[in-house]
Formats: structure tokens, C-alpha cells, sequence
């Protein structure tokens, strides 16, 4: 049995990066997966934010991390 490890959706391959892009990561996929299995997770989506979607840089504020938008920095995701 394979250790299951969580790896970004979008580097498995999935559509799900803010411009709807994939950046598979054939090392991961390919050189990994050959050891564990994958348990694909997308945060971004997860939390119900769509696909395309405007960028978000996560940032420390006093009140903690927030994310914010990096074209529009009123954004705060």
C-alpha cells in the first residue's frame, strides 16, 4: 500500500490554476507517483472561488493572512 500525499490539483495536471491553466508537473506525476498516491487538493477552489478567477497573493496582516488581490489589491478574497 502507497502513502497517500496531498498534492495541488494544478500540478497533477487539473484545469483549476486563477486562469483556468493547468502546470502539470511531469517529475510529480511521473517520478513520485510511481512511490505514493496523490490526494489532488485546490485551496482556491475549494473555498469556492471559480475558475478562471482573478490572482491572489496571500499576505501578513495584523489580523492575520489575508488574500488579496494582486491586479486589484481592494480585493480581498
Amino acid at each position: 500500500m502507497k502513502p497517500l500525499v496531498a498534492v495541488s490539483s494544478c500540478l497533477l495536471g487539473e484545469a483549476v490554476r486563477y486562469d483556468g491553466r493547468a502546470k502539470p508537473n511531469r517529475w510529480i506525476i511521473d517520478e513520485l507517483g510511481q512511490w505514493v498516491d496523490f490526494l489532488p487538493l485546490c485551496p482556491e477552489a475549494g473555498a469556492g472561488l471559480g475558475v478562471p478567477r482573478p490572482p491572489v497573493r496571500l499576505s501578513q496582516m495584523p489580523s492575520g493572512v489575508r488574500a488579496l488581490g494582486v491586479d486589484d489589491p481592494a480585493l480581498d478574497a
